[in-house]
């Protein structure tokens, strides 16, 4: 939306709307005469005749302004600016009230006629030099009167017309609006100005993306004047279209069309959206019909000419019956008058986009680019349709990283867009492979690559084409992942009832076969063959597929050791097709496994006749030639490979090293050429690393060199990476633990070595197994060390390395055991028959003759006699060690038996000691109930006999018999009887006394339990301790009448009662009862009351009772016993 949109199309420019006063269809022009020559748009003279008039006449500047004025709307432009220019007006007569003001006016009407020429231009230059002339006249109209709101109108729509200066154009509309800052001034009700600032607004709504703030305004400036111009319509329409309301925009621009029928922004709008948004294709012809009408009408409109061109562009690739040349012919015309006529950038945009398009259809891929790149500069921020094309065309340029960083572009505006991520996708794969590049780098295409593309299939689930260019980018550095995209691929097809095609099946059993799953992998092939050749027509593309299948299939058949089968299928390919050297070469390489090195060399021999640069070829024959020992021969073809190549093949770089170091371990090799030889190789091996980093063998190389050199933590930092990347290569491995047995590390070497045994299945390994033997020698563990050297033995009986390293090792095991203080006697005796034999072994190897013996270059003829000598030596000791041993052995049994029955006697005594104490628990318990039941039995009694004494009458001067009250006379009863209490207030007495004993006697109970339960410390810290007297005393209080003066320990079930049964019988007061004694409780009972039956016949003496301190005294002695002495034994 522009100025003219705010306006109208034909709006006057910069007539504003309060000078529309019928005045001005005549001008009238005082003279000095006192006549008046009135002057319209009929009768108009030249405007130098009527500047003459008008300065003889002194003439008011309103007058010279109105005048400006109807020439304007004459048509007259040159007339129209003559009068309004300043050096023209200075004859004008200015001494009045309103000078200024039309001063300003003046200069506000010159600057917007500028503003609508620069608007039309279409030079850019030339239109900033006029919007740079209306900015002058503009400022210069500021310095007379600044706050005059028409001024400000103007000034507002002429930055808005600017684009970038929407924020100063707002300030300004808001300021004709807003009362509050007006300073003072008038309020602007007039609707004339009021509209035209909101329509301004609106338009900065608009500009800004706020659709429906912009809708809401242009709708209130509807409310405030339904007769308002077209181009409030108009704007509705644009705002409703925006917000997608199609249809109510077609009825807005209908409705603009009806006001103004020769609105052609109207008219465009709403035949772009019959063409666009219409499912109808009447309406759409109808939208089309429209654009054409138009522009035979308006043939400088952008936006018709953009819209003509892309419908004949479409047509021209949608249509087939129509002439396409034709089409794109009439299509680039009306682009290229479109870029010449567009006013803004926007327009400017698509126009440039539709061209590149043409381009890019016609093939020109260079002119596509270029105005590719002009749309996507001018296009705005929503507008991504030129970065894509530009996208495009660097990918066809091979200008990869450009494409990537405009359509990194696109998909920040749209991120969900699946085309975008699959282009991308597939961009930052391609550029993952480039040479060079730092491992960061590629990881992080690959990973973005990745990301893009899963997310576009997340989209598309159903989208085949991403999810194999998924699969294909999967395939280079995740073989798992790829395997699980391609049977997805698979799925997806067989749910549709479609064939899987062979090249899906092929690249499946590739991944199988990569990921060692050969099974799998056989599968997959035959199922691709299958398809291939159940296909109705055999072309040679097809036959070549079928051969290529059929060889991954024998290749699968190698690996599962299948080498008849595999044999069979290269020679079918062959019988077909003899130039098939991969074929040819596949069948030396089975030749070479089964052993028959002639056939292999004479099937590489025929492999490098048909291609002499097979590199494979040369290196296997050279090869072979290393296996068989030929150095030099070997050395030969690995430099030949070498020489020939342009760039050092890393293969055999290595392989040639392996000969320099293969000639270092030879026997009969010249020593001082080593240094040279170990020179020669590690430069190899580096030179092979700078070709390729992660050449594990030749780090594996490397590492043996310095190991050898005795540079054991540089070779520790070679073979590390190398078991790391391939953890199935024994080699290694073995020679990490050599390094480790080296360094003294020989837990660790054995551990290695173990676990290449067990891993490798290399049990029948003799070097192995001496290795390990080594390690346990080094350690001082000649028995195990033993153990390994009889499985070599076991493997190579003949190796006199391995008899002597036995013999040495049964030497030091033997003299450890014959001087080793626990040996008994019959390993003694092993130990000398092993000498023995040792001896002789050693005996044979010393008189062997010496050519025997050369070979074995580590073994000594007089080391071997030296080592019998000292076995046979120890062996005439036997009898001295053997009676020693069995001395030791006697010895041992004899401490043996005497430790079994000293155990015996111990656990005898444990088992006494804990009956004992099982015993003291079991009488402690006893003892503790038997308290408890006796002391709840005396407060049982103690409480009857208190009962029965106070329901008992008292008697006259402590007789036994009751004192007969004397009768009253005639039965009257005195108040004053039984101490003048009533009856019934003695028995509730009695009640209350009775429950108050309860109460007491149930405390005591529960103290005395406690008191039973606590250890003997704790009883003599609660217990108050009491002289003899006081207790005797206490007693007798409390016993009063009720125990006769003798010592009785009765049963639980006696009575106070002197009407109870014969067997029942007082029972005292027994404190602090010792149950530590060693009497039971039952012999204590019998004592008691044994005491009591003879104290009964006998005469009372005087009795005594224990105190606490006769019991701590019977405690001190241990001979605590409950019992009650009499005064006579006292004494």
């Amino acid at each position: 939306m522009d100025y003219y949109t705010a306006y109208g199309s034909n709006s006057r420019g910069p007539v504003h709307a309060q000078d529309e006063d019928p005045v001005l269809r005549g001008v009238k022009i005082p003279l000095t005469t006192g006549e008046v020559v009135v002057m319209n748009e009929d009768n108009l003279e030249d405007s130098r005749q009527v500047v003459e008039l008008l300065r003889s006449n002194r003439v008011k500047l309103s007058v010279w302004v109105n005048l400006a004025l109807l020439y304007y709307r004459k048509g007259r432009y040159n007339d129209f600016t003559y009068l309004l220019n300043p050096e023209t007006q200075k004859g004008a007569f200015t001494d009045y009230q309103s000078n200024e003001r039309d001063q300003m006016r003046s200069l506000d009407m010159m600057a917007a006629y500028y503003v609508q020429k620069g608007s039309q231009e279409k030079s850019i230059e030339a239109r900033k030099q006029w919007f740079l002339e209306a900015t002058v006249l503009y400022s210069a109209a500021d310095k007379i009167i600044m706050y005059d709101q028409n001024h400000l109108l103007g000034r507002a729509y002429f930055c808005l017309l600017e684009g970038n200066k929407t924020e100063q154009a707002e300030v300004q509309f808001k300021f004709v609006l807003n009362d509050d800052q007006r300073g003072g001034l008038a309020p602007a009700t007039d609707e004339t100005l009021t509209i035209p600032a909101m329509m301004g607004q609106a338009c900065i709504m608009y500009m800004r993306k706020e659709f429906k703030l912009a809708l809401q305004i242009y709708k209130k400036c509807l409310q405030m004047n339904p007769n308002c111009p077209a181009s409030v319509r108009l704007g509705i329409g644009y705002c409703l279209a925006k917000l997608g309301k199609t249809d109510k925009a077609k009825i807005a621009f209908t409705r603009a069309l009806q006001l103004e029928p020769s609105n052609v922004d109207a008219a465009a709008s709403l035949a772009v959206l019959q063409m666009t948004h219409s499912n109808d294709g009447s309406e759409m012809r109808q939208g089309i019909q429209s654009l054409a009408q138009l522009y035979k009408t308006a043939k400088d409109h952008p936006l018709i000419l953009n819209h003509l061109a892309n419908h004949f562009f479409i047509k021209s690739q949608l249509d087939e019956t129509t002439d396409k040349e034709s089409l794109l012919m009439k299509a680039k015309r009306l682009l290229d008058y479109a870029v010449t006529v567009s006013k803004n950038e926007q327009m400017l945009s698509e126009s440039n986009f539709h061209l590149g398009r043409y381009f890019h259809a016609q093939g020109k891929i260079h002119d596509a680019h270029r105005h590719y790149s002009l749309a996507a500069q001018q296009a705005g921020p929503k507008f991504k349709l030129p970065s894509f094309g530009y996208g495009q065309t660097n990918i066809l340029l091979k200008e990869y990283d450009k494409a990537i960083e405009e359509f990194e572009k696109v998909l920040k505006a749209y991120p969900d867009n699946s085309d975008v991520l699959k282009i991308l996708g597939a961009l930052y794969a391609r550029q993952s492979e480039k040479d060079n590049l730092p491992q960061e780098i590629v990881e992080e295409r690959r990973r973005k690559a990745r990301e893009y593309l899963q997310k576009a299939a997340k989209n598309n689930p159903d989208d085949l084409e991403i999810l194999i260019d998924l699969a294909v980018l999967l395939q280079r550095f995740d073989v798992k992942e790829a395997i699980n995209t391609y049977n997805k691929i698979i799925e997806q097809f067989k749910a549709h009832d479609s064939p899987v095609p062979p090249e899906i099946e092929n690249n499946m059993g590739v991944l199988y076969f990569i990921s060692k799953k050969f099974d799998k992998a056989r599968e997959c092939f035959i199922a691709c063959r299958e398809i291939l050749v159940s296909a109705d027509k055999f072309d040679a593309k097809l036959k070549g597929s079928i051969v290529t299948v059929t060889y991954n299939l024998a290749r699968c058949d190698e690996k599962l050791s299948k080498f008849g089968e595999a044999e069979r299928i290269y020679k079918g390919i062959l019988k077909k097709r003899p130039s098939y050297m991969d074929a040819m070469f596949r069948l030396g390489c089975i030749y070479y496994k089964r052993g028959n090195n002639n056939l292999a060399i004479n099937s590489f021999k025929e492999v490098m006749a048909a291609d002499p640069k097979n590199v494979d070829s040369w290196l296997m024959w050279g090869q072979i030639l290393f296996d068989q020992g030929q150095l030099d021969q070997a050395r030969k073809k690995f430099e030949h490979v070498l020489t020939s190549a342009k760039t050092p093949d890393p293969v055999a770089l290595v392989m040639t090293g392996n000969v320099y170091v293969k000639h270092l371990m030879k026997i009969d090799r010249n020593r001082k050429d080593d240094e040279t030889q170990r020179d020669r190789a590690l430069r190899l091996y580096h030179k092979a690393l700078r070709v390729n980093p992660k050449n594990v063998y030749a780090m594996h190389g490397a590492g043996i060199l310095f190991a050898q050199k005795g540079d054991l933590n540089t070779a520790r930092e070679f073979f590390g990476p190398v078991k790391e990347r391939i953890s199935d290569y024994p080699d290694v491995w073995i020679n990490t633990a050599n390094v480790q047995l080296d360094s003294s590390n020989y837990q660790s070497a054995i551990q290695m070595y173990i676990t290449v045994i067990r891993r490798f299945n290399r049990r029948k390994n003799p070097d192995l197994l001496t290795n390990i033997a080594h390690a346990y020698y080094k350690l001082g563990k000649f028995e195990s060390a033993l153990d390994y050297l009889d499985r070599a033995l076991l493997i190579q009986p003949t190796n006199l390395i391995h008899r002597f390293n036995y013999g040495l090792t049964t030497l030091k095991s033997c003299s450890a055991i014959l001087n080793s203080q626990q040996a008994t006697e019959s390993k003694v005796k092993q130990a000398v028959d092993r000498l023995n034999a040792v001896a002789k072994a050693l005996r044979q190897i010393q008189n062997m003759p010496p050519e025997k013996v050369q070979p074995y270059r580590y073994i000594s003829r007089t080391v071997c006699g030296e080592i019998a000598e000292k076995c046979e030596d120890l062996h005439r000791q036997a009898d001295v060690f053997i009676g020693r041993a069995r001395k030791r052995d006697i010895e041992e049994l004899e401490r043996i038996r005497d430790n079994e029955v000293e155990r015996r006697r111990v656990i005898n005594e444990q088992k006494r000691a804990a009956k004992h104490k099982e015993e003291e628990e079991t009488l402690k318990l006893e003892k503790l109930k038997l308290h408890r039941t006796f002391y709840i039995q005396k407060n049982k009694e103690a409480l009857k006999k208190r009962e029965i004494e106070e329901d008992r009458p008292k008697r006259a001067g402590g007789g036994s018999r009751k004192r007969k009250r004397p009768k009253q006379e005639d039965d009257f009863v005195n108040d004053s009887d039984d101490d003048g209490r009533d009856p019934m207030e003695r028995q509730e007495e009695k009640r209350r006394n009775a429950q108050k004993a309860s109460r007491r006697n149930k405390k005591k109970d529960q103290a005395f339990i406690n008191d039973g339960s606590s250890d003997e410390e704790g009883k003599k810290k609660r217990r108050k301790k009491k002289t003899n007297e006081e207790i005797e005393e206490e007693d007798q209080r409390k016993f009063k009448g009720k125990v006769k003066s003798k010592a009785i320990i009765e049963s639980e079930s006696s009575s106070s009662d002197s009407d109870a049964p014969a067997d029942q019988h007082d029972v005292p007061t027994i404190r602090n009862r010792d149950i530590d004694s060693g009497d039971s409780d039952a012999e204590s009972v019998k004592k008691a009351a044994s005491s009591g039956s003879e104290s009964e016949t006998a005469s009372p003496p005087k009795k005594r009772i224990l105190t606490d301190s006769d019991d701590s005294d019977a405690n001190e002695g241990n001979k605590s016993r409950a019992k009650i002495e009499s005064d006579d034994d006292s004494d």
